[in-house]
């Protein structure tokens, strides 16, 4: 898995960003759902871009190892973009490519009005247009009682509901229950979804400020953000934009479809 990790503060707020690999730098940026972390989102992709990528994968601030007890929490999908551009800035070279998956989608897509250091943007189930809830929304943005509340979840985020093992919703427990995410998952979503929904479309300003090539993939199947919800609309918005629709899968592509993306990812952003 990672090889390392270290923290910053953003807004005095903790963050932790973990490490792995050699090569050209590439940050990667995980969603927001029951026990949503850096590890869970990318492992089953990480050992293939390691070979290839320095990679660097924070935990949102709210999530994972960013969780502060000191620290009220709340949804702001502000400090999520500040520690981005934080962690852009820790990282040498001349540019920085960033995979955003769902609410960090809509993260990675404001970068390159930010940040001209951002040389390529590609997302999996990306937020980033108005869209209404449905009864999926609630689901991953509650905080669930149980485990077996965790694992219905869960299993709407993917196709084959056969991927949410024991050992997968075990690992999304530990971190809520265990390790102490549960206060700032529960904090960030609270009430109607909708409000954190249209919180996450981007401007016009943001969409004209996206110069940089950009690769939008999105499971077909994908029950929680539908793709001609967000990326099929933001397909036609972006100049630079490409569309890569999965079949059989769904809101979980890093999860479900690792070789794919990982192949993706690779050619995306190894490719002039």
């Amino acid at each position: 898995m990672f090889e390392s990790s270290f923290e910053f503060t953003v807004r005095g707020a903790k963050a932790v960003c973990h490490r792995a690999g050699n090569g050209r730098p590439l940050v990667l940026l995980h969603g927001s759902g029951p026990g949503a972390s850096a590890e869970g989102t990318w492992r089953f992709v990480l050992e293939r871009l390691a070979r290839n990528f320095s990679i660097y994968a924070p935990d949102l601030i709210g999530f994972g190892q960013s969780v502060d007890p000191s620290v009220s929490c709340a949804f702001d999908a502000d400090i999520w973009l500040d520690q981005a551009l934080a962690l852009i800035d820790m990282i040498s070279g001349n540019t920085v490519p960033v995979f955003g998956h769902s609410i960090s989608g809509f993260t990675a897509l404001r970068l390159p009005s930010r940040s001209s250091r951002v040389s390529k943007v590609l997302t999996t189930g990306a937020m980033g247009a108005k869209y209404p809830q449905s009864a999926n929304t609630g689901l991953t943005w509650n905080l669930p009682p149980d485990r077996d509340g965790l694992r219905r979840a869960l299993e709407i985020l993917v196709h084959d509901k056969s991927i949410i093992t024991d050992a997968f919703v075990e690992a999304r427990y530990d971190i809520l229950f265990n390790k102490g995410a549960a206060r700032d998952f529960e904090a960030i979503f609270p009430g109607d979804k909708q409000k954190y929904i249209d919180a996450c479309a981007l401007t016009d300003q943001e969409i004209r400020g996206i110069q940089c090539p950009v690769l939008l993939v999105h499971g077909k199947c994908d029950v929680v953000i539908r793709p001609e919800d967000t990326t099929l609309k933001l397909a036609g918005l972006i100049p630079q934009s490409d569309v890569y629709l999965m079949s059989n899968c769904g809101h979980l592509p890093a999860t479900e479809r690792p070789d794919t993306i990982a192949a993706l990812t690779e050619i995306f952003f190894t490719s002039d």
